[in-house]
């Protein structure tokens, strides 16, 4: 991908930071609209008894495991682990409590990130956004093995991957940005040094 002007990546800088505006803001309706639903259907019951559900599971699986620790002890071993502290390993009675509350979020945050990512791919699909190759396209100039990579990804997975950076939102799309822009603007700075020490090489000769 090149870019003939400033203005035409300036443009696909707005167009990427208006996709991650947009999954933004139908993220935060469609959130709304779980939320109602879940105070409308009740689902704290059903968070409830999923974190019931997950400490049984913990809790069967933790009492395996100390009962596989003690049938691998001698009598004699076990009298002397249970007069003293040496083995900080063995289970001392801490009780752990898993909250509803903390099973909805987890389950919230890892649906709303898989949706703002499917939502992102197929407005990068939509709108013939490619994050992935504005990132080759900086890169070219710094890193020939980086770019050679990122070149080697098939269209279809570099649509996939831009839809999952553009379903982060816009703070964490913006930063890329300005370090893509930074790296730019770096790179035309050292091209022009380059181009400025060439133009002065030839009279510098002819003078000597």
């Amino acid at each position: 991908m090149e870019f003939s002007s400033i203005g035409e990546l300036v443009v696909l800088y707005l167009q990427i930071l208006l996709l991650a505006l947009l999954v933004e803001r139908v993220m935060e309706v469609l959130m709304s609209a779980w939320e109602y639903t879940e105070w409308k259907q009740t689902m704290h019951r059903f968070w409830n008894r999923r974190a019931r559900r997950l400490q049984a599971r913990f809790e069967t699986q933790a009492h395996r495991n100390v009962f596989t620790r003690v049938l691998s002890l001698t009598p004699i071993a076990r009298q002397a682990r249970a007069y003293t502290r040496a083995d900080d390993g063995l289970h001392r009675g801490n009780l752990v409590i898993i909250d509803g509350t903390l099973v909805r979020r987890v389950a919230v945050t890892v649906g709303a990130r898989l949706v703002a990512s499917l939502l992102g791919v197929l407005l990068c699909w939509v709108a013939s956004i490619n994050f992935v190759a504005l990132i080759r396209a900086v890169a070219t100039e710094e890193s020939a093995v980086f770019s050679t990579l990122l070149g080697g990804i098939p269209a279809w997975l570099q649509i996939v991957i831009s839809g999952v950076l553009i379903g982060l939102g816009t703070e964490p799309v913006h930063r890329i940005i300005q370090n893509l822009e930074r790296r730019r603007e770096q790179r035309v700075k050292r091209q022009r040094l380059e181009q400025a020490q060439l133009e002065t090489a030839p009279s510098s000769s002819s003078s000597g």
